[in-house]
């Protein structure tokens, strides 16, 4: 692995490691206790994501597209909280902004990958 493929590994991580974290603490806050825990909420929506970021920090350009394609959908879902729920507004907004980096340093990966010819 070059230095280069090191560098945005290293950044493709943190940058998963930090919508997590985003997506934990928000998610964490504003779920009500009596619908459903708090804990199992944010629980349910590592999981895509979480087993990942390791493989993403070394590098591994098949976990470097699954991340980005399930942040696709987890884009979606800050788009529909943006919408439909005003109070939560600067969270979606946050969430979205580091949902789209994300994604833009996981592929940034995935095209650093061997030169495919065909």
């Amino acid at each position: 692995m070059t230095r280069e493929e090191r560098r945005v590994a290293r950044l493709a991580a943190a940058s998963a490691a930090a919508f997590l974290v985003w997506l934990g603490i928000w998610q964490g806050i504003a779920t009500p206790p009596h619908a459903i825990r708090p804990a199992l909420a944010v629980t349910l929506l590592w999981l895509p994501i979480l087993p990942a970021v390791p493989l993403i920090f070394l590098g591994s350009r098949g976990a470097a597209t699954w991340c980005s394609l399930i942040g696709v959908f987890y884009f979606g879902f800050a788009v529909m909280e943006l919408v439909a729920n005003p109070a939560a507004y600067a969270w979606a907004a946050a969430a979205m902004l580091l949902c789209l980096l994300m994604i833009g340093l996981q592929l940034r990966l995935v095209r650093l990958g061997p030169d495919r010819r065909g």
